[in-house]
């Protein structure tokens, strides 16, 4: 007899990334128990994915955006869609197209939830995807406003019992699962932010609001790291820069302003780094970063991609 679903529904980000997004749903459809819903968000695609994919995947929910509107807003355009219609879940999975989640992935992660109330989100352990290794298995945020992810790098071995992150941990919008209350009340992501920390600052106000975030090492998914912006871009280095500061501030983490001021000294030491290494783009990102963090500004890295 085919196990009942789980009160669960997997939002799906995909931009112009079909053979991504194709992968993940297959290994979505793989999922034994299956989620009660599986949804697709289209952030305005110029590569015809939302026709092809549904052609491939039929009973998949698809919400296509009339355009590009960042991880944050995207993701949250696809909550506002499952709390508007269709039937009710307990929680959200969410996750990016670059990822390949194993069979028994969502189960034992929903398993390790419910066996703490305490918890608002928890995280798989994730793999670096082909490689055998830790790509993320819970982070922190350090004092200097930067993220480190736990284990990462390590081989992947047996698994340990679950465990609960301290008060500046975080779980990875890359693979996440969080309660649907906590997350509708929260409002989803913070919208400004665009893409990168937007799941640091949600698992802060989960956290303010006393829910824990932990990790279920026995719970197993795969990221092919970096499929979007590239890992060191340009883009990425802009918007790591401007929203860690932003967390620094707003979340008043580190020693207040000695840390906001160690911070933008570590990042002026990153671009003159980078401009000597030939990375003029890398360098004008991060100085652009810290200018638009310090300024309260949020203006997109790419001006032709506008706001939602």
């Amino acid at each position: 007899m085919k196990p009942a679903a789980l009160p669960i529904a997997v939002v799906i980000l995909n931009w112009n990334g079909k053979a991504l997004s194709d992968a993940c749903l297959a290994s979505w459809k793989a999922a034994r128990p299956a989620p009660k819903r599986l949804l697709l968000v289209d952030n305005g695609s110029s590569d015809g994915s939302v026709a092809w994919l549904k052609r491939r995947h039929p009973g998949v929910e698809f919400l296509a955006l009339p355009r590009n509107l960042g991880f944050a807003a995207g993701n949250n355009r696809g909550f506002e869609a499952l709390w508007r219609k269709g039937p009710p879940v307990e929680a959200v999975f969410i996750c990016n197209n670059d990822t390949e989640v194993e069979p028994a992935m969502l189960g034992t992660l929903w398993r390790g939830l419910q066996a703490h109330p305490g918890w608002g989100a928890a995280a798989p352990r994730i793999l670096s995807h082909g490689q055998g290794r830790v790509w993320f298995e819970g982070g922190l945020i350090r004092r200097n406003g930067r993220s480190t992810h736990l284990g990462y790098g390590a081989p992947d071995g047996p698994a340990g019992p679950a465990f609960e992150l301290p008060a500046h941990g975080f779980v990875t919008g890359c693979g996440m699962l969080v309660r649907a209350g906590l997350l509708r009340r929260a409002g989803g992501f913070d919208e400004p932010l665009w893409a990168y920390a937007e799941d640091s600052d949600l698992c802060l106000r989960l956290r303010q609001g006393g829910h824990a975030c932990g990790v279920v090492p026995a719970a197993r998914m795969s990221h092919k790291v970096s499929a979007s912006f590239g890992l060191g871009s340009p883009q990425s280095l802009y918007y790591n820069t401007r929203n860690s500061y932003a967390l620094l501030k707003r979340h008043r983490l580190g020693w207040g302003l000695p840390t906001r001021a160690a911070f933008i000294g570590i990042n002026l030491t990153l671009a003159l780094r980078a401009l000597l290494r030939g990375r003029g783009a890398a360098a004008a990102a991060i100085v652009r970063g810290l200018g638009d963090a310090l300024a309260g500004r949020w203006p997109l890295f790419n001006a032709n991609v506008r706001r939602p």
